[in-house]
C-alpha cells in the first residue's frame, strides 16, 4: 500500500466532507480516526492527515480545547515544478533575496 497516496486520499474524502479549516475537539477527532486511520496511529492521523502540530494533538487531547484541521493547501508537484522553472528564468537560482523580495515573488506565484 502506498501510504502517501493514502493520506492524499483520506485528505480529499474529508475535505470533500466540509472538513478543510474545520475546529474539532478532541472527541471529533477520535471519529475521524476510526473512520480514515485504519493502518496508523492516532497520533501519526492527528497529524499526517489532519494537519495538527504535536502540541496541538496533545491540547485537545489533554485540555479539551480545538485545533483547526486540514489547513493547508496541496500544490500539486507539477505546479510548484513549473514556479521553479520560472524563478530560474527570472535569475533567481542560487540568488540570495530579502523578504521584501519573498514577499513579491510569493504574491506573485
Amino acid at each position: 500500500m502506498d501510504v502517501e497516496k493514502y493520506i492524499i486520499d483520506i485528505k480529499e474524502k474529508l475535505r470533500e466532507e466540509g472538513y478543510a479549516g474545520k475546529s474539532i475537539n478532541y472527541e471529533e477527532l477520535q471519529e475521524l480516526y476510526k473512520k480514515y486511520g485504519q493502518g496508523m496511529g492516532e497520533k501519526s492521523f492527528a497529524l499526517q492527515v489532519l494537519g495538527i502540530s504535536y502540541s496541538n494533538y496533545m491540547t485537545i487531547k489533554n485540555k479539551g480545547t480545538k485545533a483547526k484541521i486540514l489547513k493547508e493547501i496541496e500544490i500539486e508537484k507539477e505546479e510548484i515544478e513549473k514556479i521553479q522553472e520560472k524563478l530560474r528564468e527570472e535569475g533567481y537560482a542560487g540568488k540570495s533575496i530579502n523578504y521584501e523580495e519573498l514577499q513579491e515573488l510569493y504574491k506573485k506565484y
